[in-house]
C-alpha cells in the first residue's frame, strides 16, 4: 500500500510537532524546580557588621583553619571593621558639613522672613525620634440603667 508523498510530509511534521511540545515541556518543569545559576555577589555592607572573632570562626570553619591560622586573621578583620568605621565617621562629618552650609546660605540668602526660616527648619531638619505614645485609655461604657419592673396597676 503506497501513501502518498503529502501524507508522509504531514505525518513527520506532526510527529516533529509533537516531540517538540513534549520536550519543551520536559524543559519547562525541568528549569521550573532547578536551582538558578550562582550569580557573582556584589559586596554589601551589612547593617551590623560581625566581630572580628565571629568572623575568623566563620572563615575557619569554611576554610578549615588551624587555631593558629584563625589567631592570626582576628586582629586583621578588626583592622578592616576599625578603617571602615574610620570612613564612615568622616563621611558623616561631610554630610553633616554640606547640611550645615546648606542651611547657612538659605538663611543669609534672605529668601525667606524669621518665620518662614523657622518653619522650614522644622521641615528640612531630620526630625527627632519621637517617644512612642501611650496607649489611649479605653473610652469607657455608661452603665447600662437596670431594666425597670413591668408596671403592675391595680385596677
Amino acid at each position: 500500500m503506497k501513501m502518498p508523498r503529502l501524507g508522509i510530509v504531514a505525518l513527520l511534521a506532526g510527529g516533529l510537532a509533537i516531540t517538540g511540545l513534549i520536550a519543551l515541556a520536559q524543559t519547562t518543569s525541568t528549569n521550573q524546580t532547578a536551582k538558578p545559576k550562582a550569580t557573582a555577589k556584589t559586596p554589601t555592607t551589612p547593617a551590623a557588621p560581625a566581630s572580628a572573632q565571629t568572623r575568623a570562626n566563620r572563615v575557619a570553619t569554611k576554610l578549615k583553619l588551624t587555631p593558629d591560622q584563625k589567631a592570626k586573621l582576628v586582629p586583621i578583620f578588626q583592622e578592616e571593621i576599625d578603617k571602615r568605621a574610620e570612613v564612615t565617621k568622616r563621611r558623616q562629618a561631610e554630610r553633616d558639613q554640606i547640611f550645615q552650609d546648606f542651611l547657612t546660605k538659605i538663611k543669609t540668602s534672605g529668601i525667606l522672613t524669621d518665620a518662614q526660616y523657622t518653619n522650614f527648619l522644622a521641615l528640612e531638619t531630620p526630625a527627632s525620634p519621637t517617644p512612642p505614645k501611650a496607649a489611649a485609655p479605653k473610652p469607657t461604657t455608661p452603665a447600662t440603667p437596670k431594666p425597670k419592673a413591668p408596671d403592675t396597676e391595680k385596677e
